[in-house]
């Protein structure tokens, strides 16, 4: 008989429906050419894999203050509101196509902050939950700055439960270096040993 402990699982990013596919496929795969076992066996594995996926799905986490909430709910976040800022109202982000934006949502740990219902800020986080988070997308609409919540949103992400103990964060910032510095953020103090590539016309001629 299979032992699940005895098999490797694929890399997993929590909360992501195509990992759940590509898990119950693998543990499928496995069972099927490696033991053979009967269709009730099969099934035993492939409901195991799904509750293991389940338990690394990150729990939903909600601030309130006043009237105003962050939450990590991605099904809270307003999609078109947060394309219509990022695509017309910033450099790093300008011309986004909205299904490009719907694909870093679905891969990231979103924080959406909420006024009333709302949205006026969001941000995002890349992360192996392990070693590294890259923090990216962040703003406040402007008629809702002024008023201390940006650094409430930056506060709740550099405390969340699945994003400490990293050994690096980054961030790429030209307007609020203020803001970050007051979470320990500072400038990098070797560039000449930084590298990327970019390609800041790759939005181009994408259409939405």
């Amino acid at each position: 008989m299979c032992s699940l402990r005895s098999v490797g699982p694929p890399h997993i990013i929590p909360n992501t429906v195509e990992n759940q596919k590509r898990f119950s496929l693998y543990f499928h795969k496995i069972a099927h050419q490696r033991y053979n076992p009967p269709t009730a066996i099969v099934d035993v594995v492939h409901s195991a894999a799904l509750a293991l996926i389940k338990k690394t799905e990150m729990k939903i986490r909600e601030a309130h203050r006043n009237e105003y909430t962050i939450s990590t709910d991605k099904d809270k976040l307003d999609i078109l509101s947060i394309h219509k800022f990022l695509a017309n109202e910033t450099d790093w982000a300008n011309g986004i196509p909205i299904n490009t934006l719907k694909t870093s949502i679905e891969n990231s740990l979103n924080f959406g902050l909420y006024y009333e219902n709302k949205q006026i800020g969001f941000a995002r986080i890349i992360s192996d939950y392990s070693t590294i988070a890259y923090l990216g997308d962040v703003y406040v609409l402007k008629e809702y700055r002024g008023k201390g919540l940006s650094k409430w949103l930056i506060n709740e992400i550099m405390e969340h439960p699945n994003l400490q103990g990293l050994r690096r964060w980054i961030l790429l910032t030209d307007t609020a270096e203020w803001l970050y510095k007051k979470f320990g953020f500072t400038g990098i103090p070797n560039p000449e040993f930084y590298m990327e590539k970019h390609n800041p016309n790759v939005y181009n001629g994408i259409k939405n």
